[in-house]
């Protein structure tokens, strides 16, 4: 169950991360 704690882990960062692209692209 390593996995899935990693991927806990990195989810809200890839979350974060998404919101972010999406927010500079809607500015161009």
């Amino acid at each position: 169950m390593v996995g899935w704690r990693v991927l806990e882990a990195f989810l809200p960062l890839g979350i974060i991360a998404g919101m972010l692209c999406v927010m500079g692209n809607a500015q161009y």
